[in-house]
């Protein structure tokens, strides 16, 4: 299948690079790259190591970023030393044994039928995530001031699972983490914000509009609420007030539907390839929607 396809490119990269450093230990962009395939199978102790080579033999200019994924390391050891792992087909499920085992196996089969419907929805998915499941309290500990978060995705899905099956949003939550992991996995770190989030609620499982969010629709058809495009990810970074982050979700989910919708699958996933190419924005939907960015930009589709 894909799925093992992509799992066998993984292990396959893992020796590669392992064969690299034994030939020549100093080269750090390996032991760099060797520390996130590690990270991301929760082999924390072989990351840590990684990582720590490569920060000792990085540019000064590369050390802060590596000091940061060292830190990072250091401290999922510390909170998943007792942990236990459920796996299903493509993700392993890391979880305190006393006091999240049933949400464990529950999340699972969220995150499997997320899986199910992001392939079917895209064509594929992530080959294997591990997911971390928390408390309250060690999920602030990741998430910082982030209070408002139930779910993270940096390389590994992070879940805050009390709250998450408190109010039943495990299908929800998993889904939209998920999203962002295939869109950060498949395309890389310089996606804007709106299409990281717009994507991310459209893989969410279909749940009735609240008549907010329908009045918030109807002024984006209008172009009344509009905000363009290449102002409204610091909506999302800088907000000036509660409702502007709500805004801003409700926007970039309206502008992704309406470009998947109009224009389809594949023209969607030609316009992240050239994001992903480096093409600014305007240039990016032009060539790949055949409409001019600016127009889209201002919320004009047609």
């Amino acid at each position: 299948s894909a799925q093992q396809q992509d799992r066998g490119r993984t292990m396959e990269a893992v020796v590669q690079l392992e064969e690299a450093v034994r030939y020549d230990p100093s080269i750090w962009q390996a032991w760099g790259r060797l520390g996130e395939l590690y990270y991301v199978t929760s082999t924390l102790d072989s990351a840590l190591e990684a990582w720590t080579k490569a920060y000792q033999q990085a540019p000064p200019e590369h050390r802060a970023g590596l000091a940061s994924r060292v830190n990072r390391a250091q401290r999922d050891a510390a909170i998943e030393r007792t942990f236990k792992t459920h796996a299903t087909e493509h993700f392993h499920i890391r979880y305190d044994g006393e006091q999240h085992a049933a949400q464990a196996e529950a999340v699972g089969h969220a995150l499997e039928q997320a899986h199910a419907r992001l392939r079917e929805r895209v064509g594929q998915a992530p080959p294997r995530l591990t997911v971390i499941l928390y408390g309250a309290g060690e999920f602030q500990r990741i998430a910082g001031r982030r209070d408002w978060a139930l779910g993270l995705y940096d390389g590994r899905m992070r879940l805050r699972i009390d709250e998450i099956q408190a109010n039943d949003l495990a299908p929800f939550v998993v889904a939209h983490e998920l999203g962002h992991a295939y869109l950060a996995d498949t395309f890389g770190p310089g996606l804007p914000t709106w299409v990281h989030e717009g994507f991310a609620q459209l893989v969410e499982p279909e749940a009735p509009l609240t008549p907010r969010e329908e009045a918030l629709r109807q002024a984006f058809k209008a172009r009344t609420a509009w905000v363009p495009l290449k102002w409204l990810d610091s909506r999302f970074i800088r907000p000036s007030h509660d409702q502007d982050v709500e805004r801003a979700y409700a926007q970039s989910y309206y502008a992704v539907e309406q470009l998947m919708t109009r224009y389809g699958t594949d023209r969607w996933l030609r316009f992240l390839r050239a994001l992903q190419g480096g093409a600014p924005v305007d240039e990016a939907m032009a060539k790949s929607f055949g409409v001019p960015g600016s127009r889209i930009d201002q919320g004009s589709f047609e």
